[in-house]
């Protein structure tokens, strides 16, 4: 969106007294700063702030917690046994799927692991995984030592693809060619889809049409996707995949978690995947069989009881994005990433890299800045000035404004201050 831009202050506030989405910024808790101020924060790339509904949605469990104990998981006003499943035609929409192919469940890496443990297959010449170069290494270590349950050499299996000789960056062509040469070798491709340092958004479409083609499977782990860029993963054909929630998605530390996977393998009855009770069809869950009788949807993945309290506060995210509207929500974030592209420009003299890709698709909500000075250094400065970002040693701070939560005036803000850190 290339609007003609202005470097001042009223500029900024202007654009904010235009913004149709300018009143949710009331709608979240804002983080404080050392001195007990209201804080710049930049930083819902690795935790989103608090929806004020959060606060209602928790104190619905406890209250029924409370009156009512074990009876709260068949009465009240959400009984707890089915507690997840008014969230999943929200969940499908933000993730572009069908709510049959949604589960709020668990934790990021555990459910990485059981879909790599459903999924990864190896058989005869086909074994290889590809992977990046450089993953959040919980992905890596997931990774690794699920070749190694198999019995394979992991330094034979998996072929993570790097970026060029000194660059960040991975350009598509990368991943297409590794592919075409790995061909009947490949078995599964298990990528991120936004890269966590440097926010790079992978071309998923076109990577799991031609993984497919080459007779592979596809997952992506969407931690720094979900809730941050638009996604299709039904109209693509994604396998499977997994996200947390704690992201974009500000459903709180460690909560929200959950996983699509595609509607050919959830109605397939002999799919074998790793199972618990509550997978089970629920009309014979509680008659304590012998025989696992999954369910229909992706809900056969559910190993254990839903985690209710972790679950809450993602009704509240969910109802703030669904009722703002996706589009809106995406045409926000191009607007405000443009805008704090042109700010950073406008004051650069060397001083920082931004290493994000600026072409329209290849970024979400997430600017990554190469300071050539450290990281850390950066990041305690700008919080001692009021902003919260979060850095990467040695040398990258990573900046993510929210469309539902920051106001163009904060990136303003957070520039000035930005300039006066690294240029006194």
């Amino acid at each position: 969106m290339n609007l003609p831009f202005r470097p001042d202050e009223q500029y900024a506030l202007e654009l904010d007294r235009q913004d149709p989405l300018a009143g949710y910024h009331a709608a979240f808790h804002h983080p404080l700063d050392r001195r007990g101020n209201p804080a710049i924060y930049l930083c819902g790339n690795s935790l989103g702030p608090q929806p004020r509904l959060a606060d209602e949605f928790v104190a619905q469990v406890m209250s029924q917690w409370r009156k009512l104990a074990v009876r709260g998981h068949f009465e009240g006003e959400r009984p707890w046994i089915n507690y997840y499943q008014e969230l999943l035609p929200q969940l499908a929409q933000v993730m572009g799927a069908t709510p049959e192919e949604v589960i709020p469940m668990g934790t990021l890496t555990a459910n990485i692991h059981q879909l790599l443990e459903t999924f990864y297959q190896p058989k005869g010449r086909r074994r290889k995984i590809l992977a990046i170069s450089g993953e959040f290494p919980s992905d890596r270590y997931a990774l690794v030592s699920m070749i190694r349950l198999r019995g394979l050499d992991p330094a034979e299996i998996l072929f993570p693809v790097a970026p060029p000789e000194g660059e960040r960056l991975i350009p598509d062509e990368v991943f297409y060619n590794q592919i075409q040469r790995l061909g009947d070798e490949l078995a599964l491709v298990f990528l991120p889809a936004v890269h966590f340092a440097t926010g790079q958004v992978f071309p998923l479409q076109e990577i799991t049409r031609q993984a497919q083609a080459s007779g592979a499977l596809v997952g992506f782990d969407l931690a720094h996707a979900a809730g941050n860029i638009p996604l299709w993963l039904h109209e693509w054909n994604v396998d499977f995949a997994a996200w947390c929630g704690y992201k974009y998605l500000c459903a709180g530390p460690g909560n929200g978690a959950g996983i699509y996977v595609n509607q050919r393998f959830i109605t397939n009855l002999d799919l074998i995947h790793p199972a618990g009770w509550w997978g089970n069809d629920p009309s014979i869950r509680f008659e304590m069989r012998d025989q696992f009788e999954p369910q229909r949807t992706a809900e056969r993945f559910q190993v254990s009881n839903p985690a209710v309290l972790s679950i809450a506060p993602l009704y509240a995210s969910l109802s703030l994005y669904l009722e703002a509207g996706l589009e809106n929500i995406w045409q926000k974030s191009r607007l405000l990433t443009d805008y704090l592209g042109y700010l950073l420009d406008m004051r650069n003299s060397g001083k920082f890299k931004i290493i994000t890709p600026r072409q329209p698709g290849k970024h979400g909500n997430q600017f990554s800045l190469e300071i050539p000075g450290g990281a850390l250094t950066t990041a305690e400065a700008l919080l001692e000035r009021g902003v919260i970002i979060d850095e990467r040693p040695p040398n990258i701070i990573r900046v993510a404004p929210m469309p539902l939560f920051n106001s163009f005036h904060d990136l303003w803000r957070f520039n000035e201050i930005l300039d006066q850190v690294l240029f006194g």
